[in-house]
């Protein structure tokens, strides 16, 4: 027999069926496919995921201050349309399913002793509202029931925007943009961005 909380779901399903939360399809209760979101299986078969287990050092920087690189999908089309909505269109409802394919690309038993947003700039952060790597962190620490430092990892110099520029020149702009406290030492750090193309932003923090 249906418990009196599943029927109620089922009726509230029949009233107002849940929505794909990137199409807005209506859904049914079975295609919902994925942990921390509403989508569709044709949305979720848009993105070209990495898996899990695997390390990425295909990046344009080398070498790097950061020892390892986990995503949980390529930056490209369905991936990107959302970054871009989580940071410039105040998309924060995507933030906890993006957080949660984040946390499931970590190898099978992964364990850190704090999770770090790359912080930004004060004057970016008072315009843009709120760090999307932030409430990425909030989301991914809730799910691998691990602490989170949002304080001692700074952004002390505002750098100009980093999209379209190549891995030399972010590099350059990014030099000693970053300071970091000694409570980190001796800590494994997991350092959490929105995405990851040259590694630069990653490497100045990891420096840090």
């Amino acid at each position: 027999m249906l418990s009196v909380k599943q029927a109620l779901l089922h009726v509230a399903d029949f009233i107002i069926p849940p929505t794909c939360f990137t199409c807005q399809t209506a859904l049914q209760r079975g295609s919902i496919v994925k942990e921390g979101g509403n989508i569709c299986p044709k949305c979720w078969g848009a993105f070209t995921p990495l898996g899990r287990n695997k390390t990425y050092a295909d990046l344009a920087l080398e070498p790097c201050a950061f020892t390892h690189f986990y995503a949980p999908f390529l930056y490209e089309q369905k991936a990107s349309a959302l970054i871009r909505a989580l940071k410039y269109a105040d998309g924060l409802r995507f933030a906890k399913f993006m957080a949660y394919q984040m946390a499931a690309s970590l190898p099978v038993g992964y364990k850190a002793d704090v999770i770090v947003p790359v912080p930004l700039h004060p004057k970016r952060l008072y315009s843009r509202k709120y760090n999307q790597a932030a409430e990425l962190t909030r989301f991914i620490a809730q799910k691998l029931v691990c602490p989170y430092n949002m304080q001692n990892l700074v952004r002390t110099r505002k750098t100009p925007p980093q999209v379209g520029q190549k891995a030399n020149v972010r590099q350059k702009q990014l030099k000693n943009a970053f300071e970091a406290t000694s409570i980190f030492k001796g800590q494994h750090v997991l350092l959490v961005d929105d995405v990851c193309t040259t590694g630069s932003t990653a490497d100045a923090c990891a420096h840090a």
